[in-house]
This record gives C-alpha cells, sequence and structure tokens, in this order.
C-alpha cells in the first residue's frame, strides 16, 4: 500500500485500507468457516492439495482445502514409503501411488492464511498430547518444532520415520557424515 501513498490523498489512503481490512476479515470468516474434505470437520491448519495429488479428470476441484493431520494420514505421510498403499481420491476415487509422494509435493500450508484466521477468529485449540495454544500459528509450531511428542518426522539421511523422542533417539546414532544407519549399510 505504500507505494500509493504519493498518489492518494490521506482520506483516499483509509477508505483503501479499511477497503483491504474488509476483504481479509471476509477471507478469514469463509476459510475458518471452511469444512475439511478429509473428516468433515472445521479445518485447524488448512493446507491445499498440490499438482501431485491432481486429476486431470477432477480439475480445479482438487485445490480443496483439507487438514494439515488428516491429509498426512489419507496420503500416510508418516509411514516409511514402502509402508504406503494406494489411497482412492477424494473427488473421483481415482487410486493414488502414495509411494513416491512426500509432504513438498503433496500440499502447500499457506501461513498468511493461518495468521489472517488467527487475527480474526481466535480459537483455543487442544493438541492430541494435551497441550492448549491460544491460536493456530502457536499449535502449528508446536507441532513442527518438535516440541510435541507425537509428531512424526523424517531422518533427513535415511527413510526413518518416527515420533519426537524416536527420532531423538535415532539423530543420537548420526555423525557429521550422515546416518549411522544408512552408513552400518555400507560397510
Amino acid at each position: 500500500m505504500s507505494c500509493f501513498n504519493k498518489y492518494l490523498s490521506r482520506e483516499e489512503q483509509k477508505k483503501f485500507k479499511k477497503i483491504i481490512e474488509e476483504h481479509e476479515f471476509r477471507v478469514a470468516e469463509k476459510i475458518s468457516k471452511q469444512i475439511c474434505n478429509i473428516c468433515l470437520d472445521t479445518i485447524i491448519i488448512p493446507v491445499t492439495l498440490n499438482k501431485d495429488i491432481f486429476c486431470n479428470d477432477c480439475g480445479e476441484e482438487n485445490a480443496a482445502l483439507c487438514c494439515l493431520n488428516c491429509t498426512r494420514k489419507w496420503l500416510q505421510l508418516n509411514k516409511p514409503n514402502y509402508d504406503r498403499t494406494p489411497v482412492k481420491h477424494l473427488i473421483c476415487n481415482k487410486q493414488i501411488n502414495t509411494k513416491f509422494l512426500n509432504a513438498n509435493r503433496s500440499y502447500t500450508i499457506d501461513h498468511k492464511l493461518i495468521k489472517l484466521i488467527d487475527e480474526y477468529f481466535p480459537k483455543k485449540i487442544i493438541c492430541d498430547c494435551k497441550k492448549e495454544y491460544d491460536s493456530r500459528q502457536d499449535f502449528y509450531q508446536h507441532i513442527g518444532d518438535g516440541t510435541c511428542e507425537l509428531s512424526t518426522f523424517k531422518c533427513r539421511f535415511c527413510n526413518f520415520r518416527g515420533k519426537t523422542a524416536e527420532i531423538i533417539r535415532h539423530y543420537s546414532r548420526t555423525d557429521e557424515e550422515g546416518c549411522k544407519v544408512i552408513n552400518n549399510l555400507k560397510i
């Protein structure tokens, strides 16, 4: 908005700012009431499915919002690749091969949207580990930074996946050269 300051009067700047705020409010209101396509409940951490989940038959309907947790469970992203089975597409029931998917190729978390919803529609969120958070952003940080003992992470060096305590034990067996699990297999 600052690029318009020299062209707009103070009154016009205020009107422009009010229009932007009203638009943000409407977007936040719509998203805060959005229902997850998987669990059919209100979305806590919204994610948009990426192109690897798109289907040519379904088209734009695929850009649906889902919960982060539901998406990870549906696509079996907390399991090693070799343990995953094909899943049905949300809309057209075609099979999706989940063996080659990862989080980056499957969904996108919209942090701006999370911030916007928190700003206009704050909500207390209780994690599965029983900790309570005042905002979606705090909750997302909790599950993403390793402080939640129920979060699942993948080893940077091998295909090992585990809860926070398991991944910490696994990393205790790593060094500068990488994962000792992988290094031991090379011997």
